[in-house]
């Protein structure tokens, strides 16, 4: 299975996202952090101005559309 994490934010998201990754990773799973087919897409965001809000909603929209059948988790 294949799994990608995207990233938007701060600092402590990105230390979050790695965490994600490697746990992702122990667990048996190949993991990038490109936009790429895979099976589940994580998108570790924030919501703390409105631009940060559009952003997120601008990259759901885009995984949502590059592989409908995936798993989108937010």
């Amino acid at each position: 299975m294949k799994a990608v994490v995207f990233t938007l934010g701060c600092k402590v998201n990105e230390s979050e996202s790695a965490s994600i990754m490697a746990a992702l990773e122990n667990a048996g799973w190949t993991v990038g952090d490109k936009l790429s087919y895979a099976d589940a897409y994580v998108l570790n965001t924030c919501a703390v101005t409105r631009e940060a809000e559009k952003k997120s909603r601008q990259l759901i929209a885009r995984v949502r559309k590059f592989n409908p059948e995936a798993s989108i988790f937010v």
